[in-house]
């Protein structure tokens, strides 16, 4: 099956300015229900998907606080890992990301890391939220990402985790690794078998 008929892509704007106080999510988007990707050759469970289908995506820079929140269509813990993976372009003219965070959710438990853009060492980590129902928050110092004054973000989520990455201290999520047109090439050895992934991709602009 095509990966064109399993993902879709949204572009919006998603602008964090710095400002004195605390402040509601500067910019959000919105994804319909229904269109994680998972592998054709050992495909996900059905009842997994919901838990990577991507609902909502929301950003904020608040001083020197950022705020990252996600949030997925199914309600409940996950039945497994958990992993939401953003890259964060802190100089968008460039059209490079510098940095990666990664959400996890593992065991009941919920942590974050900050990274240099595919790096196997860790800027800032910390404890990420989980509200019990849908909704993954990291906050974290925006010092973590060089304290930047705009954002150009993009998110991508997974079940289960593709691997460990908060625990080894990396928030590199691979997402290019997780796709189903990839999906049979990769060997063996590294294959995500069984993972469901959806994407949700943001250009923002000063």
């Amino acid at each position: 099956m095509p990966a064109g008929h399993l993902r879709r892509s949204l572009v919006a704007v998603l602008i964090g300015v710095a400002v004195p106080a605390a402040a509601a999510p500067a910019a959000g988007l919105t994804d319909p229900t229904g269109d994680p990707a998972t592998s054709e050759v050992t495909p996900a469970p059905v009842s997994l998907r919901p838990f990577a289908d991507i609902v909502e995506f929301d950003a904020a820079l608040s001083g020197s606080t950022v705020e990252l929140r996600v949030r997925v269509a199914a309600d409940g813990p996950p039945p497994t890992s958990f992993l939401a993976g953003i890259g964060v372009d802190t100089t968008p003219g460039d059209m490079y990301r510098q940095y990666d965070v990664a959400i996890e959710h593992v065991g009941g438990s919920t942590d974050y890391v900050v990274s240099a853009y595919r790096s196997l060492g860790f800027i800032c980590r910390g404890v990420a939220t989980f509200d019990g129902a849908s909704t993954y928050t990291a906050r974290f110092d925006a010092s973590c990402v060089g304290s930047p004054t705009v954002m150009r973000l993009s998110v991508a989520q997974s079940a289960p985790a593709p691997q460990a990455t908060v625990d080894r201290g990396a928030a590199e999520p691979e997402p290019r690794e997780l796709r189903p047109r990839d999906h049979a090439a990769l060997p063996l050895r590294d294959r995500r078998d069984r993972v469901v992934v959806d994407e949700l991709p943001s250009h923002g602009d000063v």
